[in-house]
């Protein structure tokens, strides 16, 4: 039950951040949130890219 409770408490945490740092960009949190994973994304295509022309 405690560790339920800790997740629970980790969750909110993180999502008073996401909605902190979307204020800050003046965004809703969905959009930073899909700005975070198009980042990630593009990350991923430039490292796959790297290692197909080795």
């Amino acid at each position: 039950m405690a560790k339920k409770r800790l997740n629970v408490m980790v969750e909110e945490e993180i999502i008073k951040s996401l909605d902190a740092v979307a204020e800050d960009y003046g965004l809703s949190r969905s959009s930073y949130i899909a700005m975070l994973i198009n980042k990630e994304l593009k990350k991923e295509a430039i490292l796959k890219q790297k290692n197909e022309n080795k």
